[in-house]
C-alpha cells in the first residue's frame, strides 16, 4: 500500500518518490520507499525497515533533501527513529528522531516560516509521544537552532547569522554591523547566555549591555576589520559528533581604532545550538 508521494530532484532531475507499506515483493525493488525514474522503480539504498507514511522536501541550508516519516527504526541500515533524511546518496537520522505511538509515528510534514527569524523550518506531525525536544504530536526540526538575545536596552550594533544552522564539521557565517563606526575593529566573543529571566544582561558603562555570562570567562572567537560599518566572520565548527546539541551564546563588539570620541558598540547576542 502506498501512503505518500513526493517529487524530489536529487541532482539528476525531478523524480517521483513513493512511500508506504511494501517490500521487495511490491514496487520492486524498494523497502517501503522507492523512486520512479521514468521507466522503472529504483531503491533508495537499502530502504527503510518499516512503513513510510509521509514524504516531504526541505532545504536545511545544506541543499534540498527528501524527508521520510513513519513507523520505523532504521533507514539505510542506520538507526533512525521514525524520521530520516535522504540526500540522493545516503540516509541520515534527524538527531534522536521521535518515539512513535500507536504504531503510527510521523504522518505529515510541512515547511513554514513562523517569523522567528530563522527562515522556513520543517514541521512534523503525527502520533509520537515525544521528540528530541520533548514535543508531542507536533515538532519543529532544529528548534531553536539560532535564537536572538536582544537584551533589554537594545545595543546599537547588530550581530546576524548568515547560515541557517551551525553544523558540526561545517562553516558558520555571521556578520556584525555597526551604526556609528564605519571603519575599525570587530570582535566576536563566545560564552554562556548571561541574560536573566526578563531577558536583561549586565549594563557596563561605556560598553553597553553585556549579554554573555561572566562564568566561564567569554572566549574571543574571531576578529576582523569593519568596512563601511560591516565585518564578516566565518567560523569553522570542529567535526566532533560529541558537540551535537551543545549550546553557546555569541556577542559582537565594534571598536573605533582611530576615531576619538566614538564609543564601543555592543551587539545583540545569538544563542546557537550545534546540529549534525
Amino acid at each position: 500500500m502506498v501512503w505518500a508521494l513526493a517529487v524530489f530532484d536529487d541532482g539528476t532531475g525531478p523524480a517521483l518518490y513513493a512511500g508506504g507499506e511494501f517490500g521487495t515483493g511490491f514496487l520492486q525493488p524498494g523497502h517501503h520507499i522507492t523512486k520512479w525514474n521514468g521507466t522503472s522503480w529504483e531503491a533508495l539504498g537499502s530502504g527503510i525497515n518499516g512503513p513510510v507514511r509521509a514524504l516531504g522536501v526541505f532545504d536545511d541550508g545544506s541543499g534540498p533533501a527528501l524527508y521520510a516519516g513513519g513507523y520505523f527504526t532504521t533507514a539505510g541500515g542506520q538507526p533512525a527513529n521514525s524520521i530520516a533524511r535522504w540526500d540522493g546518496q545516503s540516509w541520515t537520522p534527524l538527531a534522536g528522531g521521535v518515539v512513535a505511538d500507536f504504531f503510527s509515528g510521523v504522518s505529515d510534514f510541512a515547511t513554514f516560516d513562523d517569523g522567528s527569524g530563522a527562515g522556513a523550518a520543517l514541521f512534523v506531525g503525527g502520533a509520537f509521544v515525544l521528540s528530541d525536544g520533548s514535543d508531542s504530536y507536533l515538532a519543529k526540526w532544529g528548534c531553536p537552532v539560532i535564537e536572538t538575545l536582544p537584551g533589554c536596552l537594545g545595543n546599537p550594533a547588530v550581530l546576524q547569522a548568515l547560515s541557517k544552522a551551525a553544523t558540526v564539521g561545517g562553516v558558520f557565517d555571521l556578520s556584525l554591523t555597526s551604526s556609528l563606526i564605519p571603519s575599525g575593529l570587530a570582535l566576536l566573543f563566545m560564552g554562556q547566555d548571561g541574560t536573566d529571566a526578563l531577558g536583561c544582561g549586565l549594563l557596563a558603562p561605556g560598553l553597553g549591555e553585556l549579554l554573555l555570562g561572566p562564568v566561564p570567562t567569554p572566549l574571543q572567537l574571531a576578529s576582523g576589520s569593519l568596512a563601511a560599518g560591516v565585518a564578516g566572520f566565518s567560523l569553522a565548527v570542529p567535526a566532533q559528533p560529541a558537540l551535537v546539541g551543545a549550546e553557546a551564546a555569541l556577542q559582537g563588539f565594534a571598536l573605533a581604532v582611530s576615531t576619538p570620541g566614538v564609543p564601543i558598540e555592543s551587539s545583540n547576542a545569538l544563542l546557537v545550538t550545534l546540529t549534525q
